[in-house]
């Protein structure tokens, strides 16, 4: 049905208007008790909403959404039938204790529908804003902000996801969210950001292991090993003259590479050309997630792609799923990874919100109901 100003009753038949303000006071004061039923029984017709389940918004509180759902039952009489308005209370708290967001990231993991990059995870989520989405203080779902404010991840419980559009609309209307890193590994989050959208980038391609290879090093005579604790301070330098930014998580990562024997390394003769990482998930076995850094001049050889193939033999024997990563705009590496036999059947993308949902909400917001 259209969308109607307060001032602009909806009719239906001979039934008598019933203001909305009142009713909009009434949830107020609800609210403040955190109480979440409003009866509004009639004989034999009831009194709805323009939609029994339009989200709408309390004018006293911006930070709340509500939902009018309307439920029938017979009179004890039997002689009509009571409809009344159970409401829904969305609110959202910030969470801050990591062993609640810790469980929320776990159980999250076991909800989609392919493995999620391991960097990411602990690079990115780890370090995000999480807020709880409740319904009367009652566990509705969660989302999470990165440090930029981009969304980075939308979950509702499923007694919840029938009314997941009008609650991530409100969402990113109240909390002022313009973009949203969202995958296709996760249907419900990932579709929801496409029906906001204005704009779409490709951030990253997710692989998955397709086909073994032997393919050749080029080296005249190559060594590949495990990586030792005396090796520290080399590797280090290496990935410091090797890979971008200022590297202040270098010597922390190897380390924790190095205790648990997740780092491995490519020679050519005495010369260190290329290091690479093999990482089993904690959360999400059998899979391990794969990394590499090659010398910058021996790059553009096949050493990757190479180097990619013997990773991918360790996990096999350790009974582990290869997995790996890259940005969009890295197209050397793609070529690289895809040349060891991987292929990309998820990705992640780059949301930019079209900035139509505060105008939406405002419309809806304060709307007088009356009888049908």
């Amino acid at each position: 049905m259209s969308e109607r100003s307060k001032h602009s009753p909806i009719r239906s038949g001979n039934m008598p208007d019933i203001d909305g303000e009142s009713l909009w006071q009434a949830m107020g004061e609800e609210h403040n008790r955190y109480s979440g039923e409003i009866f509004l029984p009639v004989q034999g017709i009831g009194v709805v909403c323009e939609s029994s389940l339009r989200a709408r918004r309390n004018p006293r509180n911006d930070g709340i959404l509500v939902f009018a759902n309307r439920v029938e039952r017979k009179t004890e009489a039997g002689q009509g039938t009571e409809r009344r308005f159970i409401l829904s209370m969305i609110t959202c708290i910030q969470l801050e204790h990591s062993d609640v967001i810790q469980q929320l990231r776990d159980d999250y993991l076991r909800t989609l529908v392919a493995p999620m990059d391991g960097m990411w995870e602990s690079a990115v989520i780890a370090h995000a804003t999480f807020w709880e989405i409740q319904d009367r203080e009652q566990h509705a779902g969660y989302f999470c902000l990165g440090s930029n404010h981009d969304l980075l991840r939308f979950h509702l419980w499923e007694n919840y996801q029938d009314q997941a559009q009008e609650i991530f609309r409100w969402m990113i209307s109240t909390y002022g969210i313009q973009h949203a890193i969202a995958s296709t590994i996760e249907p419900l989050s990932f579709s929801l950001c496409l029906d906001f959208q204005r704009s779409i980038a490709l951030h990253s391609y997710l692989f998955r292991d397709n086909q073994r290879r032997e393919l050749s090093s080029g080296l005249s005579k190559s060594l590949f090993r495990k990586a030792e604790e005396r090796e520290l301070d080399d590797m280090v330098r290496f990935y410091q003259a090797n890979t971008e930014g200022s590297g202040e998580w270098i010597e922390a990562f190897l380390n924790a590479r190095l205790n648990r024997e997740e780092l491995l390394v490519l020679y050519d003769q005495q010369t260190l050309v290329a290091t690479g990482e093999c990482i089993p998930s904690q959360k999400q076995p059998p899979y391990a997630d794969l990394g590499m850094v090659v010398a910058r001049s021996h790059r553009g050889r096949g050493l990757g792609s190479f180097l990619l193939t013997q990773l991918k033999k360790h996990c096999y024997e350790a009974g582990w799923k290869p997995i790996c990563s890259c940005e969009a705009s890295n197209r050397a590496s793609k070529k690289a990874i895809e040349k060891a036999g991987f292929i990309s059947e998820q990705s992640m993308v780059k949301i930019t919100f079209s900035g139509d949902e505060h105008l939406h909400l405002s419309k809806i917001g304060r709307t007088r109901l009356s009888s049908a």
